[in-house]
């Protein structure tokens, strides 16, 4: 959950990283989660450890973790807040450097075609990548009122990793880029 006292800044952040957290769900396992928030078995994490030669990248993890027969369990029993964490600018030049570093991940093994297609679609992952928040908003029947004030920011921030992402499909030699 956010801080229900947390700016626009905060809030834009909330939404733009835990939306698909946002109260109330059910324990339910999951492909993926918020790995800030999460907590790990040590065995598990040590059976991934050549996925993590270029950092803790999550969503690449939790897929090596699947494949070993993992459980990623999301639970509403423990809630962490989100805090006022990044200034906008702080949190523009992480989301490209995140956005960055899947994209180059995402197409270190596929085809120059596959890689083609992923960099004329990009220009479609703001949008889809707003449609899914706002869905999970609009499912969840509450906090519309701070996603309403924090939208233009959400917007620069998805726009933000959006870029990031495309020039990771393009120029695939950001694996050194650092994780921040």
């Amino acid at each position: 959950e956010n801080d229900p006292q947390g700016g626009l800044v905060s809030w834009a952040i909330y939404f733009c990283r835990y939306s698909p957290y946002i109260l109330p769900f059910i324990a339910h396992d999951v492909n993926d989660f918020a790995a800030d928030n999460g907590s790990y078995k040590r065995e598990a994490l040590d059976a991934c450890r050549p996925g993590r030669r270029n950092g803790f990248w999550e969503t690449f993890i939790h897929g090596d973790l699947r494949r070993t027969g993992a459980r990623l369990l999301l639970s509403p029993d423990i809630v962490v807040y989100h805090g006022q964490s990044f200034t906008i600018l702080e949190f523009i030049c992480q989301r490209f450097r995140h956005g960055r570093q899947f994209g180059s991940e995402r197409v270190q093994s596929i085809s120059v075609r596959r890689r083609v297609a992923l960099l004329l679609m990009s220009p479609l992952i703001p949008v889809i990548l707003l449609w899914r928040i706002t869905r999970r908003v609009m499912i969840r029947k509450r906090l519309l009122g701070k996603y309403v004030s924090a939208f233009p920011l959400l917007i620069l921030f998805l726009l933000s990793w959006s870029f990031g992402e495309l020039t990771g499909y393009a120029w695939r030699e950001s694996r050194s880029l650092s994780l921040q």
